[in-house]
Parts: structure tokens; C-alpha cells; sequence
């Protein structure tokens, strides 16, 4: 029994390393607190110094808007070109009738429709815009089979006659460009005024008549 006494050390050596631990860490906490005080008044100049600077020649010191009424204007344009202006006709596919499997179709198997079709207008590019790049409602094609056969020649036969070539009227607009225009008062005359200058002939004692050799350095002697 007194040899594990012996072993164990005293209750007043724990306690007194207990308190010198606590006093070291109580000694390290000043020191870091000055140091974090010291990093914090070193950073201060520097950024009175960055706010105290004064801006650079026409970079705004907040944040600039500008050219948003033409920004707008652009988006409003470009959600347009994707928009037709006018209702197109949609193009309706009937589904075949399933009669692989069907015993006796004797009957039509389509279900009647219950919504009745809206009524479009002739489809016209010179009317309408159509968004599309590939296909146009139906009707505009179909109106216009005869004008794509006239472009075509497709009416006469193949032929040598002038019948077989496509001319253009000379009354169409290929050859008369018409322009609408209005008779305006100039209010600057000035500017469309030709000067009208007196005759000036520079070779006043008619030297050089002839083409080719015109001895001028002779003639000179005898001009007075």
C-alpha cells in the first residue's frame, strides 16, 4: 500500500500545474489581441488612402446606365421578327385509321370533331410577315400557282416565237420608278444658283498653233 502512494503524485503538484497553464494562456491572449489591434490600425490608413483618391478622368464613380431606350428599342425589334404580325392558317394532318388489327372497317373509325375550324385569311408576304424560314400556310401557295407559271413561261409550248419569251412591260416598274413627291419651297436659293463667268482665253497671243514642233522659246522673243 505505500508503495502505490508512493507512485501517485500529490494533489497540490496537479493543482499547481493547472494554474500555470492557465495562467500561460491567459499571458498568450494580450499578445494576440494586440497584434489583430495592430494589423486592424495598419489596414485603416490604406483605405483612407484608397478613399481619399481622387477618381480618374471619366470613369464614374458609381454605376453608369446609358442607351437603354435604344437597348430597348433593339430588344422590342427582335422579339417582333420572332411574332407574325398577323394570324397564320395552321397546317392540320389527319391521322391514318388503324385497320391492320380491325375486324371488318366496315365503318369509319375517325371520331367526328367537336371544335369547328376559324376561318383565315388568304396567307399574302406583302401583308403578313411570317417568322418562318421553311413553310407558309397552303393558301398563299395555292392563290398564286398561275403568277409562278407565267414567271415560268409554263402557258406556251417550246417554241422560237417571241410568244415563248417573257418580256416585261415597258409601263411595269422594272424600267419607271415612281416617287411620290411634293413641290416644297427652297428657302435657300443660294445654294443651287450656277454663276455664269465671262469668257477668259489664257493664251492671249495665240502661241502653239501647230501639233508638233512649236519652237515656244522663239516665239516668247517676239510676244511685246
Amino acid at each position: 500500500m505505500q508503495k502505490q502512494y508512493q507512485n501517485q503524485p500529490p494533489q497540490s503538484q496537479q493543482s499547481q500545474q493547472s494554474q500555470q497553464s492557465q495562467q500561460s494562456q491567459q499571458s498568450q491572449q494580450p499578445h494576440q489581441s494586440q497584434q489583430s489591434q495592430q494589423s486592424q490600425q495598419s489596414q485603416q490608413p490604406q483605405q483612407r488612402m484608397m478613399q481619399e483618391q481622387e477618381p480618374f478622368y471619366g470613369v464614374p464613380k458609381s454605376v453608369a446606365y446609358c442607351q437603354q431606350e435604344r437597348t430597348e428599342e433593339l430588344s422590342r425589334r427582335m422579339r417582333d421578327r420572332n411574332v407574325p404580325s398577323g394570324p397564320l392558317q395552321p397546317q392540320l394532318c389527319a391521322r391514318p385509321v388503324l385497320s391492320k388489327y380491325a375486324i371488318m372497317p366496315i365503318l369509319d373509325q375517325r371520331k367526328p370533331a367537336t371544335v369547328p375550324l376559324m376561318n383565315y385569311p388568304v396567307y399574302n408576304p406583302a401583308h403578313v410577315f411570317n417568322p418562318g424560314s421553311a413553310v407558309a400556310p397552303w393558301s398563299g401557295y395555292a392563290t398564286a400557282v398561275n403568277v409562278e407559271s407565267t414567271l415560268r413561261n409554263q402557258f406556251f409550248a417550246l417554241q422560237k416565237c417571241e410568244q415563248s419569251e417573257y418580256v416585261p412591260s415597258s409601263n411595269s416598274d422594272l424600267y419607271n420608278v415612281r416617287i411620290d413627291s411634293r413641290q416644297i419651297q427652297q428657302t435657300h436659293p443660294l445654294l443651287f444658283k450656277s454663276e455664269k463667268f465671262a469668257p477668259v482665253n489664257p493664251d492671249c497671243f495665240n502661241l502653239a498653233n501647230r501639233v508638233f514642233n512649236n519652237s515656244t522659246r522663239t516665239e516668247i522673243k517676239n510676244v511685246e
